[in-house]
């Protein structure tokens, strides 16, 4: 299906920098269309929810799409997940928050990607490292090459949460940051894991007690759990 495009000023523009498989974060109108498109590149295949909350039209021509969220759903302001791949076999996965807002315009930058996890081996030894980082963390040992430090900063994040981030571990080319995130409110907080990814965001993980099966967090209220985040220094 193509549908015929709107000019560009009629969109708010948001640059998404984002290597292969990154995860991007975005929010998107509620209302008005949204264009999403790739810089340099062409949108080949987009999935995102079956349940009737949106609605997707392409522009093949072009090698982008357009995104409505359909109003007339209860939950039209709940994130959900959309799969897009390029024209090169790029994956990318995003995060789009429904708001109040005019139509966005999503421009996905590409990133080179570094040499070194360029090859599966390459891959494999930044994930295991990543892994290992995570869990020196999360058991409170660090390793020879980090430096640790303390500190007591509150991190704006949503309404009814205290997000506190008490511990970082700078590991070269990684910093380590532990958070305690509580729920403040009277509700329930209910999250997927993905909505803490931002750019230069390599590993979100969440303490286990409060994952559910579909790995989704679960917090009530009053309680609190463990969040560290592993992010990419000169990607912040």
């Amino acid at each position: 299906m193509i549908l015929t495009a709107a000019p560009t000023s009629a969109f708010a523009i948001q640059i998404l920098d984002a290597a292969d498989s990154d995860s991007l974060v975005a929010r998107i109108s509620d209302h008005d269309p949204n264009r999403i498109r790739i810089a340099g590149g062409f949108i080949t295949m987009a999935v995102g929810p079956r349940s009737g909350r949106i609605a997707i039209e392409t522009d093949d021509k072009r090698g982008q799409i357009f995104v409505r969220v359909n109003e007339n759903v209860p939950d039209k302001h709940k994130a959900f997940t959309l799969f897009l791949t390029d024209a090169e076999g790029r994956d990318y996965t995003l995060l789009l928050k429904p708001a109040r807002i005019s139509g966005q315009s999503l421009v996905i930058r590409p990133r080179r990607q570094r040499p070194q996890v360029s090859n599966p081996a390459g891959v494999e030894k930044r994930e295991a490292r990543i892994k290992r980082l995570v869990r020196a963390m999360a058991l409170g040992d660090v390793p020879r090459h980090c430096e640790i430090s303390e500190t007591d900063k509150r991190v704006p994040l949503w309404k009814g949460t205290n997000f506190h981030l008490n511990r970082v571990m700078r590991c070269g080319d990684f910093n380590v940051e532990r958070y305690r995130l509580a729920n403040s409110g009277d509700k329930v907080i209910r999250m997927a894991e993905q909505e803490l990814y931002s750019n230069g965001v390599a590993a979100v993980s969440v303490e286990r007690m409060h994952l559910n099966a579909e790995g989704a967090v679960s917090i009530p209220p009053g309680n609190a759990t463990m969040v560290i985040i592993v992010r990419e220094v000169g990607h912040e």
